[in-house]
C-alpha cells in the first residue's frame, strides 16, 4: 500500500475511511474513493492478514498483483478484533473517520462491538456502508456469497462457455466489481449531502444486483 503524503488532492480530500473490508467487494470500492482523494486506513486480521494478498501473480512474499491494484494509495494497521484490545484501536480508528466500510459476514461486527447500532450514537455524522452477497435483511441475510456463487444463481454462467456447452464462470469477477460501484457512489453522495447540511448519519447497504439471464 502506498503512502498518501504526495498525492495531488481530490474531491474527496479530507475525508477518512475506516476500512474493514477484504478480497474484492470492499476493497474495490475504497479504491475508488481513494483515488477520488479519501485517506483510507485499511484494518487487516493480525494473522495473515486480508487472504486476497495470497492471490497471484506474486509480487512480493505476501502480496500479489490483484491484492496491490485494489489497496493503492491506503494506508494499513493489522488487529486482533476477538481482543478487547484491538477492538479499542478499531473504535478510536473510527471516531476519527468520516466512513466504514465492512463486508463481513452477518453478525461478526456486532461480536466486535462495530456494528452500526453500536457506533451510531457516539459516531453521529458516521456513515456506516455494509457489502453482503443477500443484503442485511431478509430471508437470505445469513447466507455467506462469493463471486461464483453469484455467477452461477444469476444465470451470468449460462452467457458464458461454448456454444452447446455447459455455463461456465468468467474470468472476471463481474459481480464483486459490479458491487464495487454500489457503497462508493451512495457513500459519495452522503460526504456531498453532508457538505451542506452539515450532518451525517446514515446506513448504506450494498449487494450484486445481476438480473437473472433469459436463455434464448
Amino acid at each position: 500500500m502506498n503512502d498518501q503524503a504526495e498525492r495531488p488532492k481530490g474531491a474527496l480530500a479530507g475525508i477518512k475511511i475506516a476500512d474493514f473490508s477484504h478480497f474484492i467487494a470492499g476493497p474495490m470500492a475504497s479504491m475508488i474513493l481513494s483515488d477520488m482523494g479519501a485517506e483510507v486506513i485499511k484494518i487487516e486480521k493480525i494473522d495473515g492478514g486480508d487472504d486476497f494478498r495470497r492471490i497471484g501473480p506474486a509480487v512480493t512474499a505476501q502480496e500479489g498483483a490483484p491484492y496491490l491494484w485494489t489497496n493503492r494509495n491506503k494506508r494499513g494497521i493489522a488487529l486482533d478484533l476477538r481482543k478487547p484490545e484491538g477492538q479499542a484501536i478499531a473504535r478510536d480508528i473510527v471516531a476519527r473517520s468520516d466512513i466504514l466500510l465492512e463486508n463481513f459476514s452477518a453478525g461478526v461486527m456486532t461480536r466486535f462491538g462495530l456494528d452500526y447500532a453500536a457506533l451510531s450514537a457516539a459516531h453521529p455524522r458516521l456513515i456506516y456502508c455494509a457489502v453482503s452477497a443477500y443484503g442485511r435483511s431478509g430471508a437470505l441475510a445469513d447466507r455467506l456469497g462469493f463471486d461464483p456463487i453469484t455467477q452461477a444463481e444469476s444465470g451470468f454462467m449460462a452467457l458464458v462457455g461454448e456454444p452447446g456447452g455447459v455455463g461456465m464462470r468468467a474470468g472476471p469477477r463481474t459481480p464483486h466489481q459490479a458491487s464495487t460501484c454500489r457503497p462508493g457512489s451512495p457513500a459519495s453522495a452522503a460526504v456531498g449531502i453532508s457538505g451542506t447540511s452539515g450532518e451525517r448519519c446514515a446506513l448504506v447497504t450494498a449487494r450484486p444486483r445481476i438480473l437473472p439471464a433469459r436463455i434464448w
